[in-house]
Parts: structure tokens; sequence; C-alpha cells
């Protein structure tokens, strides 16, 4: 077979193969798709880079790292420059300012130049590895030489050289710069005694995510007796934009025999309830506190605690908390038990609307509007739903403190 791409005499009789024909034809078309980028390009549209002003007073060596601040053209300024040119100044990265928002450069650029940087997508660059564990990096604070690593940030790291100190990796960008992954405990310490205990605790999938020693963030007990949460337990732990990881969620339970004499607290009174138990079909009604009237304006409002315990049955409830008769947050079903519920009503800016919130020390929590204000006094209540009415719950105590 004779080479379909062979080259034609002056004078000789021009015949095309369809081999070299269509090849003409895709060259053309990826000629033109080149075009399409190119064009696209030119308005500065481009989904993964974007272009970074130098403004560190140093040059800058390509796969540097420039924090990305303020626009290079703002709509006030310069609107048409703003919507056909996305471009930004690029400075020395501040963790408390430039966590998750930086480029990657491609070009090498001297004090005040204009190049081309990488935000999302796959990039080479170079990390300050401080753990080889480590799946993710962000921002160095003070340096555009590298980024560095951690359990978490904004780039995922793809391949990196073994070790730790500076190293070249491929990574990522675009992640969420927070998280919440679930995890479970590996380590207590601590009886609950007082209310003392922190844990250890790792991710289940994934990148290994751990933290150590911690104490449960809103843990609402204070220095109440609790059972701790066990090892192989579930739980959260946050990853925030900052770098720390939080445990935000375990399963924690009061001992009541530590509480039940215990004074309310200071400022707080301690109100009636309907029945010492609930039992039934239907709403049934275990705690009331009546309020003062216009105790919920402006700067004022109510912060109010419940401890109940499931005394027959195992099934759950559904828990109610109504202000004038008006529902303001529902949670569960929860079949926790013992079961401590905490919630606040105050004012919403300068109007006469309320805002209410009911949160389960098994973690449930809602939020959302209560009624307006009263001149006269009105009822805080906690209503309980079952969801089997042959079960019973036990009241221990309920205090609401006033606020302003």
């Amino acid at each position: 077979m004779g080479d379909a791409f062979h080259k034609v005499r002056s004078g000789e009789a021009l015949r095309i193969p369809a081999q070299a024909y269509n090849a003409f034809i895709d060259s053309a078309r990826f000629v033109r798709g080149l075009e399409q980028d190119l064009e696209f390009s030119k308005v500065g549209l481009n989904l993964r880079r974007v272009r970074v002003k130098n403004t560190t007073r140093e040059d800058r060596a390509r796969f540097h790292v420039l924090a990305i601040d303020d626009p290079l053209f703002t709509p006030g300024v310069n609107l048409d420059g703003f919507r056909n040119q996305t471009a930004f100044i690029g400075v020395i990265p501040d963790k408390t300012l430039h966590q998750g928002r930086f480029a990657i450069m491609l070009e090498p650029a001297v004090h005040n130049a204009i190049v081309i940087a990488q935000v999302t997508g796959v990039c080479p660059v170079k990390i300050s590895v401080t753990d080889e564990d480590h799946a993710f990096a962000d921002i160095k604070d003070g340096s555009c030489d590298t980024l560095e690593s951690s359990h978490h940030g904004s780039a995922r790291i793809l391949w990196k050289e073994s070790g730790t100190g500076n190293k070249w990796a491929v990574v990522a960008l675009g992640m969420p710069a927070s998280m919440v992954v679930p995890a479970k405990i590996t380590g207590v310490t601590g009886d609950g005694t007082g209310g003392v205990a922190t844990y250890d605790a790792e991710s289940y999938h994934g990148p290994k995510i751990t933290v150590e020693g911690a104490t449960p963030v809103n843990r609402p007990f204070g220095d109440t007796d609790i059972e701790p949460a066990g090892a192989g337990d579930e739980c959260l732990l946050y990853c925030a934009e900052d770098g720390t990881v939080r445990l935000v969620q375990l399963t924690e339970n009061v001992i009541f025999d530590s509480c039940s004499d215990e004074p309310p607290p200071v400022g707080a009174f301690v109100a009636e309830r309907k029945d010492d138990t609930a039992t039934g079909s239907g709403e049934q009604l275990l705690f009331r506190a009546t309020l003062p009237e216009e105790q919920l304006g402006l700067n004022r409002g109510v912060r109010f605690t419940a401890v109940l315990r499931r005394t027959v049955g195992d099934d759950g409830a559904t828990f109610i908390a109504k202000y004038g008769g008006t529902a303001f947050a529902t949670i569960g079903p929860i079949k926790a038990s013992p079961l401590k519920l905490t919630g606040m009503i105050w004012a919403d800016g300068d109007t006469d609307a309320q805002r209410g919130n009911l949160q389960a020390s098994s973690g449930e929590f809602e939020q959302g509007t209560a009624a307006e204000d009263s001149t006269e006094p009105q009822d805080l209540d906690i209503v309980l739903v079952l969801d089997n009415a042959a079960d019973e719950y036990t009241a221990d105590w309920f205090s609401v403190e006033l606020i302003g």
C-alpha cells in the first residue's frame, strides 16, 4: 500500500486518498477547537485558570502560591474589565484571611507582573509536608513557596514525594476548606465524674482525620456526672477552615443521682410541671412555665432547661416547645433516655417577631419562629407525643432563666 500522505510534484495529477482527506478534516476541526478555546480565554472566563497580579514585592517562580485578594478590576471602577477579565490581586498568604483562597502560578512573575494561575483542577505544586499521613493541603502562613499539608484543606493530595519537608506533589484544587466527617471513638479518658471525660477519635473512611484528648463542643451538662461514650461509638468531627479538628457530636448520658438535688442556675426559677409523669396518646404536657408579660421584647428573652427520662417502655417520643400555645420547635422521635432539653427564645432584631430553638443532648436541634411578644403573661410549654402510648416519661426538673 502506497503512502497516503506523499507530496505531489509540480504538474502531477492531484488524487487525494480518502485517508489523507479525512486526516485534513480532523486537523481542521482540531485547529478550530483551539481557536474557540483562545477566544474563550481572551474574555477571561476560563473555569480553571485566572490572571493574577504579583504584588508581593518579590519575583515569584512557576508553581509558587499567591493568595487571592480583591479583583484587579472592580465593577464600580471598570465594569467592562470586571465582566471580561477574571483577574485578581495576588498577595502573600495569611491563614486568617486566605484559607482556601489561593492560586498556583503557571508562569514566573516579577513584581507587579500579571500571569496565568490555576484555581481549580489538577496541578503540580510543592508542599511543606509535616506528616506523611496528611492527604490535604492549604496555604502556608507567610509563604509563597509551598502549600502546607494537613488532615484537610482545599487541595487534595493525589501524589507526593515520600518523606517530610518540602516535597513535590500533584494536587486537585477546589476542595471545601471545612467539612464534617463521620468518625468513631478510639479512646476515652475519665469516667465522667464531675462531667469530665475526653476522647480520642478517628474518621471512618477516606483520609485519616484524628483528634486526641478532645472535649465535645457545647457539652450541656456542666459539672454534672455523666456516663461517657465508649470506644467504638459513633461521633462527628468538624474540620474547620483554621486547620483545627473538633469533636462536635457524640452520645453522653446524665447520671441523675448526681444532679437531682442541685439547685437551678443563678438567675433562674424552677418552673412548674403539670404531672410527674406523661403517658397516653396525643400531646402530653410535661413542663410549663408562665412567663411575665413583655419578657420577650427587644434585648430580652428566656433560656430554659428540662431533664426527663423514660420509666416505662423502650420506644421514643417527639418533643415540642411552645410559647403562647404556638409551637416554635419540634425534634424527634428520640429514643435516648435520660434526656436533657435546652432552648432559648429571643427577639429578632427590633421587630416584635420572636425566634426560638430547642436542642436535645442526643444531638437533635431545630430553630423556628415563636409567637409575638404579649402584654399578658404567656405559657412556655414542653409537650411530648409518645411513639407508643403505653410508654411513660417522668419529669425530673425544669428551669427557666429570664434574660434582660
